[in-house]
């Protein structure tokens, strides 16, 4: 058995046939070789562009040695910015559309009448467009190298780059294939892929910016989280950097390979949960990586900086790591809370509160898997405190805990009730995300104009659903109370929802048909 799982996992990354039959189409005529001379051209011109600012100026009669290191190392860095945009432009641009314009053509029936996995599918469609990103490194290459010659930069640097560069466009091909699996036009899928890109550049740039800055920003940064390494505009400042490991200097680029990996990972099992039936190997599979990598993202995070607190802060920067973090699962929750008819039967409403819906993606779990990611959350904040600083946090953090199951309740319910009224699962999932995001962002700019007290006791931002996050004191009682509410708010409209499932109003439902799924 052993032998036959070996087999079958290396034909699925090695010989591909979906990957195959795409390399062929993709490789068919002169379009690709044109894109490719345009490509090296405008990459040609940038170069020999930047390249100019590092001679000698006509009013400089000498130039020190040390200057032209300097701005030899400039124009490295200028064509690292360039590759780093090319990444962010083409990456989820060829793969948004992979799975959305086969559907489109009816040609998913005839692949899902063959013995063909979702796994296999899935992989070869991503190998089909990850392989255009290594073809732009590698056509880049002899720009780079130009940069190690005259002094710039040294081969260790730019194969650090590259291996950074191309983590970073497994991560974009990634989420543009989940979006493709999910999206019902092309337009769509290529407009939500680039808003992910945008959204990914902006906030691992402030991330990388804000530790860059705080190690000095120097050529050489040194011991720094690997998550600097993930923005692809600030890699000169970053691929040499390293973390610590059990005494070990283990580089960064290596950390986010291991990272891009596992994100890849999960993103193909998304994938395949939305094409596979309802309990299939892959929506379990989907679940369980869920909850493991919650508690190992909130792990990592939490015990990369709470040694930094003081044994009386211990408690608030524990709770601190665990609800920011768990905030993060907002981006998913609409797609675990919501249902509606006109998709296939696994998004028909099952019940209202079951466990075995939590592992199967059934709409009836949706509570108790947004639970079974909160206890791994907290559970890993509470580790991470253990490993980093030897103590428990105590019990200052059982409030937040408090809330956040308040907060997450009202999730959960706002979810069903927006279901059961709206006129399909897609406009639920919307709904819910644009209600969620102004209840967190509105208030503030009112809350501002009426008032600058602070969350002292009868103030109106004692309202605001957030204020316990915000740790310039303690706020237990307010975190406890706001919990309670919260959750009496949750099911209250879960209630609702299911009043309204019970006593359904006549609707318009433009029922399109299901997409293709593939068999157990």
């Amino acid at each position: 058995m052993t032998h036959s799982w070996l087999r079958r996992t290396v034909g699925t990354y090695f010989g591909n046939a979906t990957a195959v039959r795409d390399y062929r189409a993709q490789l068919r005529g002169n379009r690709s070789f044109v894109l490719w001379a345009v490509y090296l051209a405008l990459m040609i011109g940038y170069a020999m562009i930047f390249y100019t600012s590092t001679q000698r100026s006509g009013y400089e009669e000498t130039i020190s040695v040390a200057d032209l290191q300097s701005r030899l190392r400039t124009f490295y860095e200028s064509i690292i910015y360039f590759l780093g945009a090319m990444i962010l432009l083409v990456a989820p641009g060829l793969t948004a559309t992979t799975i959305v314009n086969e559907r489109h053509r009816r040609s998913l029936d005839l692949v899902f009448s063959a013995p063909v996995t979702p796994k296999y599918y899935l992989v070869g469609k991503m190998l089909s467009s990850y392989r255009y990103t290594w073809m732009l490194l590698a056509l880049s290459f002899p720009v780079t190298a130009v940069c190690v010659v005259l002094g710039g930069a040294s081969f260790g640097d730019v194969f650090a780059v590259y291996a950074l560069l191309s983590f970073q466009a497994l991560i974009l091909t990634s989420v543009a294939l989940v979006v493709s699996t999910q999206a019902t036009n092309a337009v769509g899928a290529i407009s939500l892929s680039y808003l992910f890109t945008f959204v990914y550049a902006l906030l691992t740039s402030l991330l990388a910016g804000g530790l860059v800055f705080a190690g000095g920003m120097g050529r050489q940064v040194g011991e720094m989280s690997f998550l600097a390494t993930l923005s692809p505009f600030l890699l000169p400042f970053t691929s040499d950097s390293f973390s610590m490991l059990f005494g070990i200097e283990v580089p960064n680029w290596l950390l986010t390979g291991v990272a891009a990996v596992l994100f890849c990972k999960i993103a193909l099992l998304g994938a395949g949960s939305v094409l596979a039936p309802s309990g299939s190997k892959e929506t379990i599979g989907l679940r369980l990586h869920g909850v493991a990598y919650t508690f190992l993202a909130v792990f990592l995070v939490a015990s990369s900086t709470v040694n930094t607190a003081s044994a009386g802060d211990l408690h608030r920067v524990t709770a601190a790591y665990f609800t920011w973090m768990m905030l993060l699962v907002l981006f998913v929750a609409p797609a675990i809370v919501c249902f509606g008819w006109d998709r296939e039967r696994k998004y028909w409403p099952d019940g209202f509160v079951t466990f075995r819906g939590a592992i199967i993606g059934r709409p009836s779990g949706g509570f108790a898997y947004l639970m079974l990611l909160l206890g791994a959350g907290f559970l890993g904040a509470i580790v991470a405190t253990r490993a980093a600083t030897g103590l428990w946090p105590g019990t200052g953090v059982v409030p937040y805990l408090v809330w956040s199951i308040g907060f997450w309740t009202a999730i959960w319910g706002a979810g069903r009730w927006i279901s059961a009224i709206a006129s399909g699962f897609r406009t639920a999932q919307v709904l819910l995300f644009v209600l969620v995001l102004m209840a967190l962002w509105l208030p503030p700019m009112f809350f501002g104009m009426i008032s600058d007290e602070g969350a002292t006791p009868g103030s109106i931002w004692s309202l605001y659903p957030l204020t316990p996050l915000f740790f310039d004191r303690d706020r237990f009682v307010l975190a406890v109370v706001q919990g309670i509410v919260l959750s009496a708010f949750g099911w209250g409209l879960a209630f609702l929802g299911e009043r309204a499932l019970k006593n359904p109003k006549p609707r318009r439902i433009r029922f399109t048909g299901p997409p293709p799924v593939l068999r157990s």
